[in-house]
Formats: structure tokens, sequence, C-alpha cells
């Protein structure tokens, strides 16, 4: 008898997903995943090999050995870091330091930072010149230009505020005192909170951050959401948003496609606006990665051990919970992009995971026309830049990209696999291992062995390329087809690359199958 032959385009979209039973994915979203590790929703289509990390300058930021870097700042053609430094016998002095690439220098602060300071939170912003705002919720806040340094501690300053903010001209500052506190500076004088137009507000629930949404003050707090609307001390008003969803961590909040992204009390959601003037909506969008957010929730991190930055270039939050009790090797983080469309079972959201990473702070903002992401570690004392390189400062990136159980459209077939045909892009050297996984791995399946998918280089690029030692002739592009052997009811496929490969990435492949019979 004939057989009948199918074949199955599949398309890499939609992320991580891990909220479906496994029919409904692998039959209405093919081209998601089961595990996504270290490889990134890509703007281009596809999954793509995430780009490695290296250290922004290779003297460590001096302090404490063991100790991590308490937050980290890109501001002023440089990176700022904050590190505790006793070692010199002059006492405790949480240390701010500056660097451009070529060491740290010396402390910034001339007068002591001292006391049990877990974190330092740092901002921006340009009222009369550019300066960087610090603060620890043990001391005073601090400024500098780069230049001169002053401590903000005059008259009616909070003494010890955890977070700021700039908002119309003033400086916020909050979480002091019992932790309701919020204090407006008069406008135009970040230093002066005595002055008039000056104020201090209870906004009656403890503060966990602050942002800025559409000219208003945001006030996360640890069980509801407030903000400050009004133009001046005389009309300013602290308005309920929500009283039933907090914010975890004020060092999660980013800004990503004009909405304010915050990981809550029961998932990662978004500060949006609606079509209707003055709402908002607080959706959740961390619903197809919700068992792996009520894991990371699970264990109770303090607020101090969680970091966040975006990569706007590529429209990513990148989330970074830091596990005390693991190695850097296994600590887990969360990369979402945000999509023009939706692409995925829930929402405009891509997920996936990132390995390999423990940072304790982390930064990320335009230097000039460079965008700069920065992790600061949380032992080893190096600040590390993010897009650079092909390791984790030379520890293998291990990518995984696993689909859902495929059932090329029918489970109750069995199918016997002749081919895959997967169209890719590659930006160097790659050598990655593919695995057709028959039947959802059960014990007693016998798994057929892995093919290989190398390419030697990609093509230079006219105008760069250097005789003798650029690749040509080599694929941007390149299409693989590569025999498979088994046969299941369901199949699914597994990417993996654990070595210095470059980036690559896996856009789009297709299955050609042989039918055998109905169970």
């Amino acid at each position: 008898m004939t057989d009948r032959w199918g074949s199955k385009p599949i398309a890499c979209m939609g992320g991580l997903v891990l909220d479906m039973d496994s029919l409904t994915q692998g039959t209405q979203f093919p081209g998601s995943a089961r595990i996504l590790q270290n490889m990134e929703p890509s703007t281009d289509s596809g999954y793509r090999r995430i780009n490695g990390v290296i250290k922004y300058d290779d003297d460590e930021v001096p302090g404490d050995t063991d100790a991590p870097i308490l937050g980290v700042k890109v501001a002023l053609n440089g990176v700022f870091a904050a590190r505790i430094n006793d070692e010199g016998g002059g006492g405790e002095d949480n240390a701010i330091y500056f660097g451009s690439g070529s060491g740290w220098g010396a402390p910034l602060n001339a007068t002591a930072r001292p006391g049990p300071v877990t974190k330092v939170r740092f901002i921006s912003y340009n009222l009369v010149e550019p300066v960087v705002i610090a603060c620890d919720g043990v001391n005073p806040a601090w400024k500098t230009n780069g230049t001169v340094e002053t401590e903000i501690n005059g008259v009616g300053a909070p003494t010890n505020p955890k977070y700021a903010k700039e908002f119309l001209g003033r400086l916020a500052l909050s979480g002091y005192g019992t932790g309701a506190l919020l204090a407006l500076s008069v406008p135009n004088d970040d230093e002066d909170f005595s002055g008039g137009g000056a104020i201090e507000i209870n906004v009656g629930d403890t503060v966990k951050g602050l942002a800025l949404f559409r000219g208003e003050l945001i006030i996360f707090c640890e069980r509801s959401i407030k903000k400050l609307t009004g133009t001046d001390s005389t009309t300013f008003v602290i308005v309920n948003v929500t009283d039933s969803i907090g914010c975890v961590s004020g060092d999660t909040i980013q800004e990503i496609g004009g909405d304010l992204i915050y990981l809550s009390t029961d998932g990662i959601r978004s500060y949006a606006a609606t079509e209707r003037i003055g709402d908002v909506e607080l959706s959740l969008v961390s619903r197809s990665i919700q068992p792996l957010v009520r894991g990371i929730l699970a264990e109770g991190f303090d607020e101090d051990h969680y970091a966040s930055c975006c990569v706007r270039k590529k429209s990513q939050y990148r989330l970074f919970p830091n596990n005390e009790n693991l190695p850097d090797a296994d600590n887990l983080g969360v990369l979402g992009r945000l999509q023009d469309a939706p692409t995925t079972p829930h929402g405009q959201f891509e997920w996936a995971t990132l390995r390999g990473l423990k940072p304790y702070s982390a930064d990320s903002e335009y230097s000039g026309n460079l965008e700069v992401a920065v992790l600061g570690h949380t032992t080893n004392g190096f600040v590390y830049l993010q897009e650079a390189g092909n390791t984790f400062d030379g520890t293998n990136i291990e990518a995984i990209y696993r689909t859902p159980d495929l059932t090329f459209d029918d489970a109750t077939i069995r199918k016997v696999f002749f081919k895959i045909d997967i169209n890719t892009q590659t930006e160097g050297d790659i050598d990655v291992l593919v695995n057709l996984l028959l039947d959802k791995e059960q014990l007693h399946i016998i798994q057929p062995p892995s093919v290989q998918l190398m390419d030697t280089g990609s093509a230079p690029v006219y105008g760069s390329a250097v005789y003798d030692t650029d690749t040509y002739g080599a694929f941007v592009f390149p299409y693989f087809k590569r025999n498979l052997i088994g046969s299941g009811f369901f199949g699914a496929f597994r990417f993996y690359c654990n070595d210095d490969s470059s980036p690559f990435r896996i856009e789009s492949f297709q299955v050609t199958f042989s039918i055998k019979g109905r169970r």
C-alpha cells in the first residue's frame, strides 16, 4: 500500500507557554515553546540565542570581599556603582564610585555613608544640569553633577529615603520613616524641603517604588497602587488606583512601550493607559508563564533581591531574582519581549528564561546614541556589560528551545518522521544539536539520536570585510536539511547549544512524515 505523506511548516513564535495543556498547545500554538532558555523572541521573527556579558571594567569595584554591587546607574557618560567598603580601616562606608571603563578611582562621597545598607537606588535627571541622586534607606539622599557632591540633609529633608523620582521639577523622596511617607522639594530646587511649596504626605501604605506615567507620580505600595495628581502643594491629591494589588519590589519597575511593567503579588503586571481619559489598566502580562512566576514569588525573596532593566532596542524587559541558595549557573531570570501585535495565547508579551546570570543590581540607559545595559554582581565586585560577547564572561551560554509536543493536526495518527528542514540565521560559527522527542518522552519510548547543525562563519559585510580574515561564500541564512528517524503520535524538537558559539536564530522549520495508521 502506498504511504500517505504529510508535512507541517512551523513558524517559531509565541514564546514560552507553560499554562496550557499539551494537546492544545501542540495543535493550536505549535511555534511556541515549552522550554526557551537563553533564547530571546527575536525582533526579526523566530528565537535567537542571546548575546553574552563582558566586564564593563577589568577592575572590580573596591569593597569588602564577597560584598554585592549594591546599585548601578548608567549616567554622565559612565557608570555609577555602590559597594560597602570598610577594608581600609576608615570605618564602614557604602561607597559610591564612577567609572568609564578604565578603573573606578576613589569614592565620590567625601562623607562616609555607614549603616546596614542592603540596596542603593540611583536616578538621574536634568533640571538645571544633569545630576545623579542616590538613596539607600539608611542615609540622607546624595547628589552629584559629576564634580560636586551634596548630601540632601537640610531642614525638612528625609533622613533615610529609599526611593527617589523627579516630578514636576521637584525631587520626590519616599520610603522613609514609617515607610509610607512621601516628600516633595520646592519647585526647581531639589535640595530645599522646607521652603514654600515643599510638602510631605502620608500615602497610607508602605511604599515600594516610584515611577512616572503620563505626567503623574505613580506610587507602588506593598498592598496597593496610588498616584499623586495635581500641579502644586495646594492641589496635590493622593488617588487610589487599586487597593487589591501591590508591588513586590520597586526594583522590578520598568517602562517599556510607554507602559510600566512591575512584579506584583500575583504575577508580572502592566500599568497601562486605556482609551478612557484618565483611566488605567492593570493587566496580568505573565499569564503564559504563571507557573514559573508563582514559583519565583513562592521563594519569598526580600525586595532587595530583585533587579531589572530594559533592553529598549529589542523592546525587552529583563527580571533577575537573586536566589542566595543557588550558584550563578542555576539562577533563573525572566525575559519578556513586547510585540507590536499579539502572537501568543495571552497577549503581546513573548517570554523566555535567563539562566546563568545572578546580578544584585541592574540598569540600562542611553549614553549618547548607544544603549548601555549593566549588571552589578552579587559577590565578585564586577560590573558587567550586557549585549556583548558570546559567553557569560567566559562561561558558555546553555541555550535550549524545546517545542510543544506537536500533533501535526491529529494526535491519534502515528507518524513516521522522515525529514526536518530548518530556516536559520547565523552570526558566526555555530554548533547546535537537534533532537526529535517522541510521544512526550515517555520512559518506555526509545528516543532517536541527535542530529547536528554546524555552520562556519557568517557572510562578511561590504565595507567592513577583512581580506584573508573574513569567510566568503558563507550563508547569512543557512538552510539545514536533516533526515529523521523514529515514529510516534507526538513529536517535539529540542534545539540545544552549550558552547561559545555566536548567536543564531531559529526562524522556522518544516517536518516531513508519512502516515501509518490511526490508533
